[in-house]
């Protein structure tokens, strides 16, 4: 539920810092278990790199794109009606 910003939060230097003068959003977020911890290792770090990194490395020296082989959504001009 957003809650009314305080009187410090007013003013232009709150829109440069991300925030909202007329209203401030804190969502609850859910607690983590003690002796839960983000899964950490070379294992993982392996994953990420083949996963992400070796593919835009390899489209990179290729030349292409990732969307370079897919067809359009619609091939020709499709006309919308206001309504």
């Amino acid at each position: 539920m957003p809650t009314a910003c305080t009187s410090t939060n007013w003013g232009i230097g709150a829109w440069r810092h991300g925030r909202s003068p007329r209203w401030e959003y804190r969502p609850s977020l859910p607690t983590l278990e003690s002796g839960h911890r983000a899964p950490t290792g070379v294992l993982v770090e392996a994953r990420y790199y083949a996963t992400y990194v070796l593919p835009w490395i390899g489209r990179r020296l290729t030349g292409r794109s990732s969307g370079d082989g897919r067809s359009a959504k619609f091939a020709d001009w499709v006309r919308i009606d206001p309504s």
